[in-house]
């Protein structure tokens, strides 16, 4: 019974440390990809784009987000139904680094979307819990891409 308690004591202390709120955010910037079709049913999309922040809002304001992101992802379709991963290295003005992977959900000519949580960081980064999701629209003739993120984060306090 003591563990038990012990147990609830940490984690109601834990709780009372961290802070969680939501915000949504905007970048933009360039990509650079690579479509694949082997057929009808199966075809392989890759590529990179590096993007800078141009509008966020957040219920907590003293928060600094990411001003750029790199990003790697590749996915598969078969059959319509896409499935594939990738991994951003955001920093923000401050030099604080941070990487999130992304999940895709949904794919259609010139968008996708799909989910994201944070794996880690340094700095103002570190041990801040985040997830979401995100939806980008991407033009393959000048590889302008805007991407969408919302979701929320849990700051340690």
């Amino acid at each position: 019974m003591t563990h038990a308690a012990l147990a609830i004591t940490l984690l109601a202390t834990s709780a009372a440390a961290q802070e969680t709120y939501r915000f949504t955010l905007t970048t933009e910037g360039q990509s650079s990809s690579t479509f694949t079709p082997l057929s009808g049913d199966l075809q392989l999309w890759s590529g990179t784009n590096t993007q800078e922040l141009v509008e966020y809002t957040a219920e907590h304001p003293s928060y600094v987000p990411p001003k750029t992101w790199t990003c790697n992802s590749s996915f598969v379709i078969v059959r319509g139904i896409p499935s594939g991963e990738g991994h951003c290295l955001m920093e923000n003005v401050d030099g604080d680094r941070s990487i999130i992977a992304t999940s895709v959900t949904h794919v259609s000519e010139g968008r996708n979307a799909g989910t994201w949580y944070s794996i880690g960081g340094t700095g103002a980064q570190e041990g801040v819990q985040s997830r979401g999701t995100y939806y980008s629209i991407y033009s393959p003739a000048s590889g302008r891409i805007i991407t969408t993120v919302e979701g929320q984060v849990t700051l340690n306090e």
